[in-house]
């Protein structure tokens, strides 16, 4: 972040004398407070792998797409990102606040603006911060994290298909269990994208398996099965984790089209985060 901005000042410095010594005098004051300057600098900290300006034009072009899991997905990680930048620039505003010179006066000015305190809590009251979207050696994104990416509370309905998906899962636990008692045997439960199934070491059964246990898969040291109580609850779990998505994404496109609203203060925030990162580059 800020690296369009400094090659922009290098390769196209102003030569207007106001512009650069407003810039010369920020440069003078945080020289002489080294220790406000490295404030700053960890203040930044988050966003040096970020790029604002795309990030921004990215929520701004799939505004009026169809939703779909995938664009959801996109626009959760980019909200939570927003929010470290608003995050952070109020940090910034908030070590500005005793800054004589006039370019550091207007860096905290433009950040006095109640947009983005309003984004700022439109993402907050909304989605987990823990619900950054961490990918799988497969590139797959994490099922939970999509499932529980908005908060409890919010809305009504998704709380109720959340009970809905613990009591499924509930469920399968309690087979589990019961043909573990059953059989005498300690079964595992393996999740897939389908649902969940039992597998037992190879060695458990010396003949046939019992009849309830159905599709049976054998590998080198596992035997894999499930059972039609399992297919079963599989299948509403299924259909309500598709009811949370729906309802997620429903929610998402609802906070980006509030934010698209105040987009000219998230462009402001930008710009002033980027010039922060430059006047505060040094050791």
């Amino acid at each position: 972040m800020g690296s369009r901005l400094l090659r922009a000042n290098i390769l196209q410095p102003s030569n207007t004398r106001v512009v650069i010594e407003n810039r010369l005098d920020a440069v003078q004051e945080l020289t002489r407070a080294d220790a406000l300057r490295q404030e700053l600098k960890y203040a930044l900290r988050g966003l040096k792998q970020t790029d604002v300006d795309k990030l921004i034009a990215t929520l701004s072009i799939t505004h009026n797409r169809r939703l779909d899991a995938a664009l959801t997905e996109q626009r959760i990680t980019s909200l939570l990102q927003i929010k470290k930048l608003i995050r952070s620039t109020t940090e910034i505003k908030d070590k500005l606040s005793s800054c004589q010179s006039t370019l550091l006066k207007s860096v905290k000015r433009n950040l006095n603006d109640a947009r983005l305190k309003a984004i700022q809590d439109k993402i907050e009251v909304s989605l987990n911060d823990d619900s950054t979207l961490k990918r799988s050696s497969t590139g797959t994104v994490a099922k939970q994290a999509k499932l529980y990416a908005v908060k409890a509370e919010y809305n009504a309905l998704l709380d109720i298909a959340r009970r809905t998906l613990g009591e499924n899962t509930q469920d399968i636990h309690t087979i589990k269990d019961n043909l573990n008692e059953l059989y005498g045997f300690d079964a595992r439960l393996e999740w897939l994208e389908s649902g969940a199934r039992l597998s037992v070491p190879s060695d458990t059964f010396e003949g046939p398996l019992p009849r309830e246990l159905i599709n049976a898969e054998s590998t080198k040291s596992r035997i894999k099965f499930t059972t039609h109580g399992l297919m079963k609850i599989n299948a509403l779990m299924v259909e309500t984790e598709q009811e949370i998505f729906a309802l997620s994404e429903k929610i998402v496109g609802e906070l980006v089209d509030d934010i698209i609203m105040a987009m000219g203060g998230l462009h402001r925030c930008s710009e002033v985060a980027a010039r922060s990162v430059v006047l505060t580059k040094g050791p």
